[in-house]
């Protein structure tokens, strides 16, 4: 027996309600656009793999977020001391360490005290909330993961856990999935070409007590024998990243080594992000990517669908905004500038 089949159309189609989907389907929703996103998991993903995240900027939204400022403060973590001005060595030391996840040329850049924002909740979620809140449960399909997209008819096919079908028929396509994924679907030879690489990210989180709540610490480990490259703490969170997953030695190694927080032994929660880290491909790759793609009417938003490390939470919901700017009749090459930024 024939497993049931559902179709749609729709001028815009979004795949991912991440932080670039979601962005996009704000932006959507304020033009008045006809949209519907579609995501794989079974509800609104959150926590975006559940390590501490902050916005560097406060992005473009259609509507007013509540949004507050924090004190964010990097430094070095070295044999139990905090150089809050590390030297080039620790630099040097850092970047020689995390070259198996981070960009080969990477060199820390930090010391510096500054002005990061957060919503006023004091998590991520819930400026999520907002944005769908904004857009409208109506316009999100959950549970269903892509089987083909057909750029010929301009179709995408997609299956839930149960092996109904979802048919989408699109005008355009914006495409918040991992570049190699969407490749597998459109078939560039471009993108065959190009070297995706990416390391997964292990996240250990640790409750903290006694922190001040509106400040962020981030502290970056450049001691080979550990295998935390980098620990944020902020409001009662100590989010440890690493490149393995922690045993219990490395745990209790952890909380000796973080001792001036009063981590909790006992409540560790882990977590691995199979794409956490990209080296990124260069501007010129990723401006043909753009435009490849464009010809087939698919656009793309995000770090790992621009397979592009530098971007933020911000800059994706503002790459959001350009694409549908662009979508309801702005200037392409400004969409392009943002894109490829």
């Amino acid at each position: 027996m024939d497993k049931k089949k559902k179709y749609m159309k729709k001028k815009f189609l979004i795949i991912g309600s991440g932080i670039g989907g979601l962005g996009a389907a704000s932006w959507m929703k304020y033009y008045g656009k006809d949209f519907m996103v579609v995501d794989g998991c079974s509800e609104l993903p959150k926590n975006l793999h559940n390590g501490v995240h902050y916005l560097h900027s406060i992005p473009e939204l259609p509507f007013e977020a509540s949004i507050k400022s924090i004190v964010l403060t990097d430094g070095v973590l070295e044999h139990g001391d905090i150089h809050s001005s590390p030297k080039l060595m620790h630099s040097l030391k850092y970047s020689a360490k995390v070259r198996e996840v981070q960009h080969p040329s990477s060199i820390m850049d930090i010391g510096k005290t500054k002005e990061v924002f957060m919503p006023k909740t004091n998590s991520i979620n819930d400026l999520i909330e907002q944005m769908y809140t904004y857009s409208k449960e109506c316009n999100f399909e959950f549970g269903w993961w892509i089987k083909d997209i057909d750029i010929k008819d301009k179709m995408v096919s997609f299956e839930n856990k149960s092996g109904e079908s979802l048919i989408v028929y699109y005008e355009n396509l914006i495409s918040t999935i991992p570049l190699n994924i969407l490749n597998n679907f459109v078939k560039s030879e471009f993108i065959s070409s190009l070297e995706l690489k990416s390391s997964p990210v292990y996240i250990t989180n640790f409750k903290v007590v006694d922190i001040v709540p509106n400040w962020l610490i981030n502290l970056y480990v450049p001691e080979r024998y550990s295998p935390i490259y980098r620990a944020s703490i902020l409001n009662g969170i100590c989010s440890v990243e690493s490149m393995k997953e922690l045993d219990k030695t490395d745990i209790k190694n952890t909380i000796d080594m973080f001792f001036m927080f009063s981590l909790v032994p006992d409540s560790v929660e882990r977590y691995t992000w199979n794409t956490g880290k990209v080296i990124s491909i260069n501007r010129d790759d990723r401006l043909r990517v753009i435009e490849e793609l464009s010809k087939m009417s698919i656009y793309c938003a995000g770090r790992f669908s621009l397979w592009n490390r530098k971007l933020l939470i911000d800059s994706t919901i503002n790459q959001s905004k350009a694409i549908v700017e662009y979508l309801i009749g702005g200037d392409w090459n400004k969409c392009k500038e943002k894109l490829i930024q």
